[in-house]
């Protein structure tokens, strides 16, 4: 895949991205997958973006609110999100490794993305009293789907903004922070596992374009309500999603 064919495309998940904490992955992987690339491709394509994102706006969130975040993370959350949404994403790679020639990804990824949307809307505020157990589980199921479909994002960024009662800053802080591990570490196995790496001149185009969207989203989180863009991503991964859905059906 030739990254530079969607050159538009990408500033614009780096622009949700940067606003949100997620959408490269969550919107990407479905609009990809529409124009017909495999999810190894869609995968290997989309995570670097991810990475480099996500690194340059915890700068930028450090930066712009003056190291207010650094030490605001949640030790249990730290803990568990290690021990185990991590794993998980090896087991994710493992399964997508042996059965991707039996999985439909498109009924796949469209389906734990409407899942997601729907459990958003439906079960929001009981993702703060969940005990334990529950928090451990859902966040192995998130490595897990992780993994296996680059679309753990949606259900990661609603466990971390339904957990606690966090302003908007900071919970872009955690989301970008949680995600940039969770696809540093899906992209290393990952890349292990399929032998996809990513080369030199591929990082000198993206680093710009991350840069770049980077500053922008930042900017517009400023001046447009953070509500507008939630609503767009949830529509657009909504839309891709549903469209997947019915193009795996028939």
């Amino acid at each position: 895949m030739e990254i530079q064919q969607y050159f538009y495309l990408i500033i614009f998940l780096i622009i949700l991205q940067s606003v949100v904490g997620v959408g490269i992955l969550v919107v990407g992987t479905p609009l990809l997958l529409l124009l017909n690339y495999n999810i190894i491709d869609v995968i290997s394509f989309l995570l670097p973006i991810s990475i480099i994102t996500s690194f340059i706006n915890l700068f930028f969130i450090e930066v712009m609110h003056k190291n207010k975040f650094k030490f605001c993370l949640d030790s249990g959350i730290n803990k568990n999100f290690f021990l185990y949404c991590v794993p998980g994403i090896f087991f994710g790679i493992v399964l997508i490794k042996n059965f991707q020639d039996y999985l439909s990804f498109e009924l796949l990824v469209s389906s734990i993305i409407l899942i997601s949307l729907l459990i958003k809307y439906k079960f929001e505020p009981l993702i703060k009293n969940l005990s334990g157990f529950y928090i451990k589980t859902i966040l192995t199921l998130i490595g897990v789907l992780h993994g296996l479909s680059n679309a753990g994002g949606t259900l990661l960024s609603l466990f971390l903004t339904s957990a606690t009662d966090d302003k908007k800053n900071l919970s872009r802080f955690k989301i970008s922070f949680y995600y940039f591990f969770l696809a540093l570490v899906q992209y290393l196995i990952f890349s292990y596992t399929f032998k996809k790496i990513i080369n030199l001149d591929q990082i000198i185009y993206i680093l710009p374009l991350a840069l770049i969207g980077s500053i922008l989203g930042n900017l517009l989180n400023k001046i447009i309500s953070e509500i507008v863009f939630k609503r767009s991503i949830e529509l657009i991964a909504f839309s891709s999603s549903l469209v997947l859905l019915m193009r795996g059906l028939y």
